[in-house]
């Protein structure tokens, strides 16, 4: 006779499922709303303007060159030049709303006219403004520099110009 091993028959051992744990939900970031008020209690338009994130540059170029009229009640009355109001397309200004909405934490509509006159006080003005001040005050601190002053005696050098840029910006003609 022929005798084949016998072996007991193998069992798994038996676990009760477990339930994988749920994160709560998140949250999305929502970003701090933006100080829309000087101390002196006027509406600070270029601050609201330095706030705005992930806008488009044509939304941005919007917000740059508008003056703000006033802001009352969740609507932002806006003025533009003849020479910027092709910016004022109904894309950019509803892309404007948007940005204003998460920075300002409220609703907001937009609306943008035409200024009769051109010089409105824009942040885009401002912006021009300080870089010219920061452009004066380089070229006398160079003016006031003693090395620069004994090369002018001495040598008869020049200032030629002073072109101040921002560290992100590169002039492409330098790189020639």
């Amino acid at each position: 006779p022929v005798t084949a091993p016998v072996t007991a028959p193998v069992t798994a051992p038996v676990t009760a499922p477990v339930a994988a744990p749920v994160a709560a939900p998140v949250a999305a970031p929502v970003a701090a709303p933006v100080a829309i008020y000087s101390d002196a209690g006027l509406f600070d338009w270029q601050a609201v303007v330095e706030g705005l994130a992930d806008v488009t540059p044509l939304t941005r170029e919007l917000a740059r060159n508008s003056a703000a009229r006033s802001f009352k009640d969740g609507v932002l009355e806006l003025e533009l030049t003849h020479q910027y109001e092709n910016l004022r397309g109904e894309r950019a200004t509803k892309a404007l709303e948007q940005a204003l909405q998460v920075s300002l934490g409220q609703g907001v509509v937009v609306r943008v006219s035409v200024a009769a006159a051109s010089g409105l006080a824009t942040p885009a003005e401002a912006i021009a403004a300080a870089e010219q001040a920061r452009a004066a005050a380089a070229l006398g601190a160079l003016e006031a520099d003693p090395c620069i002053q004994t090369l002018q005696r001495e040598f008869g050098a020049r200032i030629d110009r002073v072109d101040i840029k921002p560290d992100a910006v590169k002039n492409p003609r330098s790189e020639r």
